[in-house]
């Protein structure tokens, strides 16, 4: 472990399970101030408190900080936080699972949540980015501006096309996660999410949130035929997946051994 106090950052992939570490989080930790949730829920608790956006507080204020996590943040966050040591972690998942799971969501939250027809699956993903886990992270964690920003801008030239993530930049990802404290898979979540909180010093218990079939209607299941197709359209992802899953364990005993 670290001499120094560390900042826990989850870059967090959406429908992969980051809702439920978040809510182990808040009860562990003091939301705003020790847990920084930079997505609309922990935005809106802040301004419930008054406190400024987190970027605008001061060095002693923002040193309070022990985890951070949100969709939209990058490997450049911990700077904000001087003094401790940063340890980034995200988790994967199923790319044909994640991308059913997302569908049903949707349909309750902008959907039927808000009196509207939800559509069809083929509809929704017709409209959906191909390889997405691999061009969302890349954006993300790609260790230089210039690596971001080629990324970003790959991938709006090739969203209109639905085109799929390239093995060079699968291979980029892949270097680039190397670097990150704890890298997981959905399938050791259960597993993993108790000894990680233990290794972070948060007194607090995982439990899932946003279940499909519980939290919201599950429109969709997947089968066999949907899952094959979902993982031909999405090789990258798949890849991805299936090189971190294959590391689940290596990938946790390294993470709480350090």
């Amino acid at each position: 472990m670290s001499d120094t106090p560390e900042v826990f950052v989850l870059v967090h992939v959406p429908k992969t399970g980051g809702t439920s570490l978040n809510h182990a989080f808040e009860h562990g930790l003091e939301m705003g101030t020790e847990f920084i949730h930079l997505d609309t829920a922990g935005l809106r608790h802040g301004q419930s408190l008054g406190l400024p956006p987190f970027a605008e507080r001061s060095e002693a204020e923002r040193r309070k900080a022990q985890v951070i996590a949100g969709h939209d943040i990058d490997v450049t966050i911990h700077r904000l936080v001087p003094g401790r040591t940063p340890r980034y972690f995200t988790f994967l998942r199923n790319p044909a699972a994640r991308l059913v799971s997302a569908y049903n969501f949707e349909m309750h939250e902008f959907y039927s949540n808000v009196g509207k027809t939800p559509i069809e699956f083929d509809d929704w993903y017709r409209k959906q980015e191909r390889d997405v886990v691999t061009r969302f992270l890349s954006k993300r964690v790609l260790p230089t501006p210039l690596g971001r920003r080629l990324a970003q801008a790959q991938r709006y030239l090739q969203y209109p096309l639905r085109g799929r993530a390239t093995r060079g930049a699968l291979a980029r990802l892949n270097r680039a996660l190397e670097r990150f404290w704890y890298v997981g898979t959905t399938d050791a979540m259960n597993q993993a999410a108790p000894l990680l909180l233990e290794r972070m010093g948060i007194e607090a218990r995982m439990e899932r949130r946003l279940v499909t079939g519980r939290d919201f209607t599950k429109r969709l299941e997947l089968d066999a035929a949907l899952e094959a197709r979902l993982h031909a359209d999405n090789p990258r992802d798949l890849e991805l997946y299936e090189h971190w899953r294959t590391r689940d364990a290596e990938s946790l005993e390294r993470a709480v051994a350090r």
